[in-house]
């Protein structure tokens, strides 16, 4: 909040993580990384509300490594894809790899499949 760029969260709209991480700066539990200040001293000086802060989920999921996706250099497997990599969408900022994750697959008493 207040290290990041003044004004910057006001107008987001549609920017790659990159960008975001460039001009945001992140508490980290609760603790600015840059000047330290903490999340209470923050709200105390009515620099933080509550309802501002984000909560960023970005990316596709359930795509297996081997899935092929298209780049600027032609077809990879993802695995293959490293940060920097041109996609369809985007330039890749983070590659994270969670692991396989156990599935549920739920029926609900119309027939429909969730």
């Amino acid at each position: 909040p207040r290290c990041s760029k003044e004004g910057y969260v006001d107008r987001l709209f549609d920017q790659s993580v990159g960008n975001i991480k460039d001009n945001v700066v992140f508490l980290e539990h609760g603790i600015c990384p840059k000047c330290k200040v903490n999340r209470f001293e923050l709200i105390k000086a009515k620099e933080l509300i509550f309802r501002n802060e984000l909560v960023g989920v970005a990316g596709q999921r359930c795509i297996s490594v081997d899935a092929l996706v298209l780049t600027s250099t032609g077809l990879k497997t993802m695995g293959d894809v490293k940060v920097g990599d041109i996609l369809t969408h985007g330039v890749v900022s983070e590659v994270f790899n969670s692991g396989k994750r156990p599935s549920l697959k739920l029926t609900t008493r119309h027939r429909k499949v969730v």
